[in-house]
């Protein structure tokens, strides 16, 4: 199936609010290359003369799904699908395309609300209600739940042009990679990943392309800049983040998985599919034989609820993850 805020929202052929990305599950590992070319498509104006919108697809090994991200903007009422090729395949080529797909899936969806806008400056990592970062998985908590992706929000629509938005402007890096592996230290290495902005939520998506292991991780934000008038990202500090010699945005979480997705351990002679997701309706996804077969009445209007916090974390002392983050900002100064 296929959901959004981190499992807590279901995409079926329903209304739901501007999504984060769209998380397509699968029923056992895939093909490293299968969210790559065109396997993955988000369409606007089903029918006839449909449009291929900006977006962008990733596979999260971590939790064998395809994280599909749209990258323009989505209207409020408007009716998009969710396209995968049946040529996506599993792992067991070794190396090359094993198993397919067999058919092209299709789910379909309406927005229900407007995009958020270019923001308001100046750019930070926009903070809750409770003045807490605006991070999935949120800052000073161990988290519970495999990692398929990690989000910020910012204030402002962000430059993502890759003259502005460098390699390195967005870090995330866990702990015992480098010389020390009980604290960060300067040899700590990130994690692979695909980073993709939602103009519409104003949210950044980075999918690690490894597998991602329990450990303390480490968001490093700097150079990035606002869409619109070029605002730099301010730190924890209110400096520009990793400019004139400021230190970087950082903030800190524990990931602490207790047994691995259920995907991983399905037998590898099975057929793939797309699997029910962690929090999807018991009834099956209905697959429609083309874009052009979804319409208004295919969509149920169903009653949807805000997105929220997703309940996947425990929340821990800040004082020894704050700590964490200071010696974080003294090794990557070293």
């Amino acid at each position: 199936g296929v959901t959004t805020y981190f499992g807590t929202q279901t995409v079926n052929n329903n209304a739901i609010f501007q999504p984060d990305t769209f998380t397509i599950h699968f029923n056992k590992p895939l093909f490293a290359e299968a969210a790559l070319g065109n396997n993955v498509e988000l369409i606007a104006n089903p029918g006839p003369n449909p449009t291929i919108l900006p977006s962008v697809a990733a596979y999260s090994p971590t939790t064998d799904s395809i994280e599909l991200t749209p990258t323009g903007p989505l209207a409020a009422g408007g009716i998009y699908v969710i396209r995968v090729d049946a040529s996506v395949s599993d792992d067991q080529g070794f190396g090359t395309p094993g198993a397919t797909l067999g058919q092209t899936y299709y789910n379909s969806f309406q927005v229900m609300n407007d995009p958020v806008g270019s923001g308001t400056s100046p750019l930070t990592v926009v903070n809750d209600s409770n003045g807490n970062p605006e991070l999935v998985p949120t800052a000073g908590v161990i988290w519970t739940q495999p990692m398929g992706y990690a989000s910020v929000v910012f204030s402002e629509t962000v430059n993502m042009d890759p003259s502005v938005f460098g390699r390195y402007s967005t870090m995330l890096i866990p702990q015992s990679g480098g010389l020390n592996p009980s604290a960060f230290d300067g040899a700590d290495l990130p994690v692979n990943a695909t980073v993709a902005f939602n103009p519409n939520t104003n949210r950044l998506i980075i999918v690690p392309s490894q597998l991602a292991g329990n450990d303390i991780y480490l968001y490093s934000l700097h150079g990035i800049q606002a869409l619109a008038n070029g605002d730099p990202l301010l730190n924890l500090a209110g400096k520009p983040a990793g400019q004139g010699g400021n230190i970087p945005y950082y903030e800190t979480f524990k990931l602490q998985v207790g047994s691995q997705p259920a995907s991983q351990l399905a037998s590898h002679a099975a057929a793939l599919e797309v699997a029910v997701g962690p929090s999807a309706v018991s009834s099956p996804i209905a697959v429609v034989s083309a874009p052009r077969a979804v319409s208004t009445t295919n969509v149920v209007i169903s009653t949807a609820s805000s997105p929220r916090r997703p309940a996947q974390a425990v929340n821990v002392p800040i004082g020894p993850m704050r700590s964490l983050r200071r010696r974080a900002d003294e090794a990557r100064l070293d």
